[in-house]
């Protein structure tokens, strides 16, 4: 995604511990013989309560021992409390002769961007185990690669093209078993914490509540390249239509078993491919455009499989980063398209007229164009979704939250634990589906 390679989050947990916590502590000393003092934190306000599994012989041990015993990672440690923040340590573990490797948490690890010095993973001396804990949110849900190299520059993150060879070139946990498609590369890992609130829609142990039908559609090349829309019927007559930017995307994640599962009576998805990442970046974030390529392309051929055209009332837009301004641009500024968008890290930074960049601090084309807007009835409501990991785009989502609050728009706002990624956006895709058929519960 657009900022996923460079927002800068503010997080509580950006750095590694200090030390090995007490369980691997104890693992090296019987892997190495080296005395390794556990992991102390005097910002600790709360007894932490021992909650890994995990634990160290009473005899000098091998590396077949350690991965006997620790067979999936990340280890979840003991529970604390910093700042009032409950948090978890997080032990990432590699295998390998590799003389570096660095773990990239989805916007936790931008922080280091200009150094990724603390994401770096130490041996165990004399062995091929390599390690990194973490204080993290106990209730994150985050997306991580690992990266390998003879050696990985310092700055490497300081200009875009290093970070995105970073994204580019991680590879997944092989011992975790819980992964999801990368935007820029093949697979992430993912890290899920205990208290992550996680939407039964992606539960595969759940049965489907009914059985829809995804279909391939191809649209006629007026305005933009022939591009693909995955649309998804559900078994009884349409009566909502979700319109989801990055198709391709979702429907790689296999969006439609989780509509399966969710089963909500009436509802059409339409999975708009971005064709290709320069495509995406000339349509999603200019209103005007998008706004177009749906009236001419993308709803007339949707129109046409389904047979009827839907009042756009019924009508969800949906996006994320670039796709989530494009979302809440349309509730805004075109309502004969759509009247509720789900936005979700929405890139409210954006200028047309300058450079893009995930650190600017000055408001957007669509915040400001909102900001002279007068209150007065309106057709529109915005469903708004943010990650606390990611940095400018947060205020920037809050000023645009408050400008249409004061134009007179309804906007529920909801910050969750998170950067800017797939993990939490699958889920509070669903959340918000909820809460867009079903209002009067929201």
């Amino acid at each position: 995604m657009d900022n996923e390679l460079a927002p800068t989050p503010t997080a509580p947990s950006g750095a590694p511990l200090p030390a090995a916590p007490a369980w691997l502590a104890g693992w090296q000393r019987r892997l190495s013989g080296v005395a390794v003092p556990p992991a102390t934190d005097r910002a600790v306000t709360v007894p932490a309560v021992a909650a890994s599994e995990v634990t160290a012989p009473s005899a000098l041990a091998t590396e077949e021992d350690f991965w006997a015993e620790v067979s999936i990672s990340p280890v979840l440690g003991e529970a604390r409390v910093v700042e009032s923040t409950a948090l978890r340590e997080v032990t990432f573990l590699w295998e390998g002769d590799e003389p570096e490797v660095m773990v990239h948490i989805n916007s936790l690890t931008d922080a280091h961007r200009h150094d990724i010095t603390p994401a770096l993973l130490e041996r165990i001396p004399g062995t091929r185990i390599r390690h990194i804990s973490y204080l993290l949110p106990e209730d994150i849900l985050a997306g991580y690669r690992f990266v390998t190299d003879t050696h990985i520059p310092r700055d490497v993150g300081a200009a875009r093209p290093g970070w995105k060879r970073i994204h580019e070139r991680g590879v997944p946990d092989p011992r975790n078993p819980r992964t999801l498609p990368h935007p820029l590369g093949e697979t992430s890992s993912m890290l899920v914490m205990p208290g992550f609130a996680a939407h039964a829609a992606w539960d595969p142990a759940l049965p489907p509540r009914h059985r829809g039908e995804r279909r391939i559609l191809r649209t006629d090349p007026h305005l933009s390249p022939a591009r693909t829309v995955y649309l998804y019927t559900p078994p009884e007559a349409v009566t909502r239509l979700l319109v989801l930017f990055d198709g391709d995307r979702w429907d790689a994640l296999n969006l439609p078993d989780a509509l399966d599962r969710f089963g909500a009576p009436g509802l059409a998805v339409a999975m708009v491919s971005a064709i290709s990442p320069e495509d995406r970046q000339s349509d999603l974030p200019h209103p005007e455009r998008i706004a177009a390529i749906l009236r001419v392309e993308v709803l007339p051929a949707v129109a046409e499989t389904l047979g009827q055209v839907l009042d756009p009332a019924r009508i969800i837009v949906a996006g994320q980063s670039y796709g989530g301004l494009a979302a809440g641009a349309l509730v805004l500024e075109h309502p004969d398209i759509a009247h509720t968008g789900i936005v979700q890290s929405g890139s409210f930074h954006f200028r047309a007229d300058t450079e893009p960049s995930p650190h600017a601090e000055d408001p957007g084309d669509v915040s400001e164009r909102l900001a002279s807007r007068r209150p007065g009835p309106q057709t529109g409501r915005l469903i708004m979704q943010l990650g606390s990991e990611e940095g400018i785009l947060v205020p920037q989502g809050r000023l645009l939250r408050d400008r249409a609050r004061a134009a007179g728009y309804p906007v529920s706002y909801r910050e969750v634990r998170g950067g800017h990624d797939f993990a939490w956006w699958s889920h509070g895709l669903f959340t918000a589906l909820e809460e867009a058929l079903h209002p009067s519960g929201a």
